[in-house]
Order: C-alpha cells, then sequence, then structure tokens
C-alpha cells in the first residue's frame, strides 16, 4: 500500500468515526436544549416617554436591563457600538411554582453626548443551546419647548383682555412636539392641557379680567414639557392699571396775551400717556411729557368766556378729564373825564371837582388812579370824585394823567392838559385833625391837614424821625404808648415853607389793679386795701356775686380803695377798672371770713410736788425782771442828771428860753421855735437846734409830724411834775439849776 492510499483511508476512517459519534451524540444534544431554554431579555428607560411608535428620551438617562433565565454572558450595544459585557446574577425569583434566575444590568447614557435623533439600543444574551437578542429604537431630543404671549398692549394691561398663547418645539435632527402646558397668574394655575398627539405647534387664548386683579404688575407663567421629558417655564409681567389718572386745570380765571395753561396730573401706576388741551371743544394741543402744560395766544380768540377741557390718559389707556370757564380780556378799560370838560376853554381857578368813570365789559376795573403834574393824587376802583386845590398850584399849564386798569391787568391811559389861574394869596397850612392834645386808645393814629397856595410838596415827619416827602394830605402812623409830636411841613413853589405840629397821647395799656391777692381768709374782722394805677384818669367798679349775677358794691374814681369783711361767709368780689379810653382791667377774689371755735384747755399733767413748785418759780421771775427794770431806769436818770450838771451857763440859758416858749407856744413848728429863740438871743440858728435836740434826747420836749408833714414841738408834762420835787443845790449855780428842773 503506497503512502498515499495510506493517507486516504486514515481520512476516511476519522470521517467514519465522527459521523459515528455525532450518531450517538445526538440525542443527547437534543435532551440538553429541551433542559436549557433561551432566556427573556427586557429593556426599559424610566424616563422615557412613548406616544404612538415612538419613544423619546433626553437629558442623562438610565437604560435598565432585565435578563430572565439562565444564560452565559450579555453584550451590551448602543448604534451597534459595543459597550460592555455582563454575566448572570446568582438572584432567584419563583413564578408560578417555578424558579428563575433574574439578572438587572443598568447603563448610564449621556444623550447630550451621542447628540439628538434615533438611537438602538441591543442586548444579545448567550446561553448554553445558543444566543437570543432584543433592539429598542429610542429617539433623543434635548431642546427645551419655547413660548411666547400676544396681547394688545405692550406690558401694561387693564380691564378684559385677550392673552394669545403659543408654545412651540423647536426642531433641530428631530421634534419630539408638545406634550403637556400649564398657565399660572400670579403662581396660581389658571389653565393646563395634554397633547395626545405629536406636535411641534400648540396656541391657544386666555380671557384674562385684570379687574378682579389688584393694580400693580402681576407675573404670567407658560409652563410647558415636549414629549422628551424637557421642561420650560417663561414668564412675562405685565402691569396692571384699571384707575384713571388724576387731573386739575391750574389756571387764572381772567386771562390775556400768551397765556400759559397748567395741570396737575398723577398716575401711581402706569403713569401719565398723554394730555389733550381742548379750547371750546376743539383738539389744539397734545402735551406727551412733563411738564404738561399749553402755550395759548389769546389774542387769537375774541374777548369773552371760553371752555377749556383737558383728557388725561395713563398709559394703560384709562382716561379722566376736567373742564373749566375761562375769560379772555385783551381790551384795555375806557375812561372818561366828566369834570372839568377836556375841551372846554378857558381857565382853572379856585377848588375844582375832577370826576372820572372807568368801564370795562369783560373783566371789570380794578383801579384808576389820577396824577397831577405826575404826583398822585387819588385813586378809585370805578370811579374817581377829587376835588382839586389850584391854588396849591402855580399859574400855567398843568397836566393830569389818568391810569386805569382792568382785572386781567389791561392798561389805558389818557393825558389832559388845562391851565391854571389864581389871584396870588398867601400859603396857609391846616392840621384839620386829631385835635391838639388828644387821648387815643389805639396804636394806630392817621392825621390830616391841608393847605392853599402854589405847593411843591409836604415833609412830615413823628418826634425825632426823619422827614419824609408826600404829595398826599394824610397819613396812618402805629406808634407806642406815650407823648408824641407829628410834624407837618408845606414847601411851596418860590421858596417859601410852612410847618405846622399836633401833639397826642396813647395810651392802650389798662389799669394796674395791684397789692391784690386771688383769695383771703379771715377769722375776725378785718379790711381788703387794694391800688388802682394808671396813666389816664380811671374809673373803678367792685361787685359782688349774687347767684349766678354780678351785683354792684361799689363805684368811684379813687386810686386807694378798701373793702371791709365784718360778716362771717365767703364771698367773691370782681374789681374793673376802666380808664379814660376805655383800657379794662379785671380782677376777681374769693374771700371767706369764719371765726374757729376756742381751743380747749388739756389738763396739766404731773406730779403734785411741780404744781407746788411752780407758782413760786414764776413769782421769782417776775421779781427778778422788776429790780432789772428799776436798775435800768435809775442808771438813766443818773446820766440825765450829770448831763444837765455839765451845761455851761450859756447853754442853760438857751435851754431855758427854749423850754420857756414852747411852754407859751405848745404845739409850735419846730422851724419857728429854732427862728424865734435865735432873734431873742441874738444866737445862730444852729446853737438853738443843738439845745432843742438835746432837751428832746432828755425828755424834755416831744416832738410829732402832722399830716402835712410838718414837725411840731409839745412839752413833755409827766415830767415836769415828777422834776419839780427835786431839791436845788445852794448858790448861784444852784439856783440856775433849779429854774432848769421847774421848766422840766
Amino acid at each position: 500500500m503506497s503512502q498515499k492510499e495510506f493517507k486516504d483511508h486514515r481520512r476516511r476512517g476519522v470521517l467514519f468515526y465522527i459521523a459515528l459519534l455525532a450518531l450517538l451524540l445526538a440525542p443527547i444534544a437534543n435532551f440538553s436544549h429541551a433542559a436549557n431554554p433561551a432566556p427573556e431579555i427586557s429593556i426599559t428607560i424610566p424616563s422615557s416617554h412613548t406616544i404612538g411608535n415612538y419613544t423619546f428620551i433626553h437629558g442623562n438617562v438610565s437604560v435598565d436591563v432585565n435578563i430572565t433565565g439562565n444564560f452565559t454572558y450579555a453584550d451590551f450595544y448602543l448604534d451597534g457600538q459595543f459597550i460592555s459585557q455582563f454575566n448572570q446574577s446568582d438572584n432567584i425569583v419563583n413564578e408560578n411554582g417555578t424558579n428563575y434566575t433574574y439578572t438587572t444590568y443598568h447603563y448610564f447614557w449621556d444623550t447630550f453626548y451621542t447628540g439628538e435623533g434615533p438611537h438602538i439600543v441591543k442586548v444579545e444574551a448567550h446561553y448554553p443551546s445558543g444566543e437570543v437578542s432584543l433592539s429598542k429604537t429610542y429617539y433623543v431630543d434635548n431642546h427645551v419647548p419655547v413660548a411666547s404671549i400676544q396681547v394688545n398692549n405692550s406690558g401694561i394691561l387693564k380691564g378684559v383682555q385677550e392673552l394669545n398663547i403659543t408654545v412651540k418645539d423647536p426642531f433641530y435632527s428631530i421634534s419630539s412636539g408638545i406634550w403637556k402646558v400649564n398657565l399660572y397668574i400670579d403662581n396660581d394655575k389658571v389653565y393646563n392641557h395634554t397633547l395626545t398627539e405629536i406636535s411641534s405647534f400648540y396656541a391657544f387664548p386666555y380671557i384674562w379680567d385684570t379687574e378682579k386683579y389688584r393694580d400693580g404688575h402681576h407675573n404670567i407663567t407658560v409652563q410647558v414639557w415636549d414629549n422628551a421629558g424637557n421642561e420650560a417655564n417663561y414668564i412675562f409681567t405685565y402691569l396692571v392699571d384699571n384707575h384713571p389718572p388724576s387731573v386739575a386745570i391750574i389756571s387764572n380765571l381772567y386771562l390775556k396775551g400768551i397765556a400759559t395753561l397748567n395741570v396737575s396730573v398723577s398716575d401711581n401706576v402706569s403713569g401719565i400717556g398723554k394730555v389733550q388741551f381742548f379750547i371750546d371743544g376743539n383738539l389744539t394741543y397734545t402735551a406727551y411729557h412733563y411738564p404738561y402744560l399749553f402755550i395759548w395766544n389769546t389774542e387769537n380768540y375774541t374777548d369773552g368766556k371760553h371752555l377749556i377741557s383737558v383728557i388725561v390718559y395713563d398709559k394703560a389707556g384709562n382716561k379722566n378729564s376736567a373742564s373749566v370757564y375761562v375769560i379772555v380780556d385783551n381790551t384795555p378799560p375806557v375812561i372818561k373825564l366828566l369834570s372839568p370838560k377836556p375841551s372846554g376853554n378857558g381857565t382853572l381857578s379856585g377848588n375844582v371837582e375832577i370826576k372820572i368813570k372807568g368801564t370795562d365789559d369783560v373783566t371789570g376795573m380794578a383801579s384808576i388812579k389820577l396824577y397831577i403834574d405826575n404826583y398822585f393824587v387819588a385813586n378809585g376802583t370805578n370811579s374817581i370824585d377829587y376835588e382839586w386845590n389850584t391854588t396849591r398850584y402855580f399859574n400855567g399849564l398843568h397836566r393830569l394823567t389818568i391810569i386805569a386798569s382792568d382785572k386781567i391787568g389791561n392798561v389805558a391811559m389818557y393825558d389832559y392838559n388845562f391851565t391854571i389861574y389864581n389871584r396870588p394869596h398867601p400859603p396857609t397850612l391846616t392840621i384839620t385833625s386829631p385835635e391838639n392834645n388828644t387821648l387815643f386808645g389805639t396804636n394806630v393814629v392817621k392825621v390830616k391837614w391841608t393847605s392853599t397856595g402854589p405847593l411843591e410838596y409836604y415833609e412830615i415827619k413823628v418826634d425825632n424821625t426823619q422827614y419824609i416827602k408826600t404829595m398826599n394830605e394824610s397819613y396812618q402812623v402805629s406808634l407806642a404808648d406815650g407823648n408824641h409830636t407829628f410834624y407837618v411841613k408845606a414847601v411851596f413853589k418860590g421858596g417859601k415853607t410852612i410847618t405846622k405840629e399836633v401833639m397826642f397821647r396813647i395810651d392802650t395799656t389798662p389799669p394796674e389793679i395791684l397789692e391784690l391777692l386771688g383769695s383771703y381768709h379771715f377769722i375776725k374782722p378785718g379790711t381788703i386795701n387794694f391800688t388802682v394805677k394808671d396813666a389816664s384818669p380811671i374809673q373803678v367798679f367792685i361787685y359782688v356775686a349774687q347767684g349766678n349775677q354780678w351785683v354792684l358794691y361799689n363805684q368811684g374814681n379813687s386810686t386807694h380803695w378798701t373793702i371791709k369783711i365784718d360778716k362771717q361767709g365767703n364771698y367773691q368780689f370782681k374789681i374793673v377798672a376802666v380808664d379814660e379810653v376805655q383800657n379794662t382791667q379785671e380782677r376777681v377774689i374769693q374771700v371767706s371770713y369764719s371765726i374757729p371755735p376756742p381751743p380747749q384747755r388739756e389738763k396739766v399733767r404731773g406730779s403734785p410736788f411741780m404744781h407746788l413748785l411752780l407758782y413760786p418759780m414764776l413769782m421769782l421771775i417776775l421779781a427778778i425782771i422788776a429790780v432789772v427794770v428799776l436798775m435800768r431806769q435809775l442808771k438813766k436818770k443818773k446820766r440825765k442828771r450829770e448831763s444837765e450838771e455839765s451845761l455851761s451857763p450859756k447853754e442853760r440859758a438857751v435851754l431855758d428860753e427854749i423850754m420857756a416858749y414852747i411852754g407859751e407856744n405848745e404845739g409850735a413848728k419846730r422851724g419857728d421855735v429854732i427862728k424865734d429863740v435865735s432873734n431873742r438871743m441874738g444866737i445862730t440858728e444852729d446853737e438853738v437846734g443843738v439845745m432843742l435836740d438835746f432837751a428832746k434826747d432828755h425828755y424834755l420836749v416831744n416832738e410829732r409830724v402832722d399830716t402835712d408833714g410838718v414837725i411840731r414841738v409839745y412839752p413833755l408834762e409827766k415830767l415836769q411834775g415828777t422834776l419839780q420835787t427835786e431839791e436845788a443845790p445852794s448858790g448861784e449855780e444852784g439856783g440856775k439849776k433849779k429854774h432848769l428842773l421847774k421848766r422840766r
């Protein structure tokens, strides 16, 4: 057998044995496949949303793979790309009495990385008898839907508004479509809708009654989801304003020329949008910005009444209006000189009556002023009646100027020329009021004067102030209390001057009630004394209260008053003091008079021994006091005697003469005593005064002051009687002492 044949024979033998082995193993293989069924695979993504035949996902998702049954291993694929492999777990579940192996696998999928569009997730599970696989398609959409709202006004709403809401799911590589829409107003849900079909566009209207909400800002929130689960919240803020603005027209009643019409407008919510101005119902001007005013040329309109209306709108469209009537007057008043006649011939002299009348048919007259030679002399509202004393002006041509104005300020001026001729007379100046030495009870005094002759001007002053010029013939001045002098100087043409003055007194101070308390309480009869003081004569009235009335108790013009209280009771007195110009002062006092009960004597408590010692001790104290008083009297008499013994013969003679004079003229004036004794003895009055003081100091005479304030001298009779019994010394000196003692 050749080698080739040997190899063919061996190959056929191997094939035979292989076929034989296959035949032997076939029943075993069929038994093994029946004992190991194919595992079951499920793939889920919890966050996915399926609508129709499409399942949508977005963002980071978890792919959950569950395999029920036995397998050797499993492969996980994404878009055909192997991702990972996992094996069977040991979890055993029992289902209908049969135990199964349960395996879970999780894959975290970042869809932003893989991109949008369809993606295939596949799982292959390998088991002893073969392999099984499952594939699912997921659609990735990572773009959020968008929303918009359209209204009739941009951001500011009022009344019932229709909100047109539109939501879209933008299409890039895929659009999952709109799933759900919610609508909120200030966190309150007012609308919701869920779509059942895939649609990338959804629009709906919402009727919002803003009057059910407060004025101010409100948030409209559109909450939307697409089918992939992308969520978006869009907040739209709108300002609600359902209240009209306030408006008021600020204008004068009378207008002329170029007038400014102002309005006061305000709106605290949306603000002012525009202000429209109407004249007599016609729209004339619209103001869009502050300040809201209108410059009106009234000269383009007729004189008379016109209606001004204003309509103001806020930015929400609310409006308010105001109207006012005004009077346009661009025509000056009309003046008529009734007297003297402007067209009259001849000259004026003496006192000339000037009569002027003004009229204004629209706003009325405001004032008329009269000037003579450019000096103001009189004024009025509708007319002037003025007596022109032409003698105060020089002879010749003079000009009258009349200036009239109406209530709006239109002015008319008229000039008239007149000739004056008066026979020459010396000028005069007279103060007509007040009279000299007039008493005023007010601080305001008006002085009037008049003059004749060619007056240039007046100069006036009060007290020591500076002169001031004027052409008026009266002057009102406010002064303090006291005496005042008012001076008037008339300066005439040619340089002649005349000065007059008037004195008066002002008293606005009420009388003073002095030394008077508010209340008094007496326990025995007494008096209430008071004084009334004022710069002018006064009248005093004293009233006593009786029930609810005041009854006159006393009256008079004295300044010192006494009220006697001699009856027990409670009294109320009112004192009213009135001066010459009726300045009044009042005081009310409360008076009570009640005698208290006598106090009860308390019994002296103590031991009987104290009662026995009390009386002797009291007697001893009185005896000591009597001895002290007696000793002082003796010392005093001794000093007097020693002083008299020390007198010189001249002094003794003067003393005797004084005592003799007083004995003959008891109660004589001190001055008369000194003068008469001085003349009798030929000595000075000072020497007599010294000896008279000596006599008074040694109780020989007594001096008293009478009611007129005069000092009068009287002898002391008691001392004279006691001293006559004293024994006189011997000799000549003793005789003088005896004579002196008798005088004493």
